[in-house]
């Protein structure tokens, strides 16, 4: 046996020994037991401030706002004016058919018009022609 080993199997320094790897073993376990508790223990959640909840900042680029907004009511603008124009060339077209019908209305007024008034004469000479035939009639039978 060297030097070596019997130093370290004196008994004086199985003592020694056996507290060194005791004091390390504890002390690990103790860190062990340490980050444990940290890891299982129970963690507050974080608290609204009393004012309400946390609003949430945003910078705003007015120059962008300004400009959407002159956007936003050139395309209402737009929208109307075609809409606008969209309902007068529907009054347009509705006003051309209404005078449409108004035309047509009136050409067959007067066409019946016509109608009668030919009837009406016809009639006429009908009758006068049966009032001659009679009057010759009545003359001839006279003589």
């Amino acid at each position: 046996m060297s030097d070596r080993d019997t130093h370290l199997s004196s008994p004086a320094d199985k003592p020694s020994r056996f507290r060194y790897w005791a004091l390390s073993l504890g002390l690990h376990g103790a860190l062990v037991v340490i980050f444990a508790v940290i890891a299982i223990w129970p963690r507050p959640r974080p608290v609204q401030p009393s004012g309400g909840p946390i609003i949430q900042a945003n910078l705003v680029d007015m120059r962008e706002v300004n400009r959407q907004a002159i956007n936003r009511q050139e395309a209402r603008e737009r929208a109307e004016a075609q809409a606008k124009a969209e309902a007068n060339r529907r009054d347009a077209e509705a006003k051309a058919e209404a005078a449409e019908r108004e035309k047509a209305a009136a050409e067959a007024e007067a066409e019946a018009r016509t109608k009668a008034e030919a009837a009406r004469r016809k009639a006429e000479a009908d009758a006068k022609a049966k009032a001659e035939a009679a009057a010759r009639e009545k003359a001839a039978a006279e003589a």
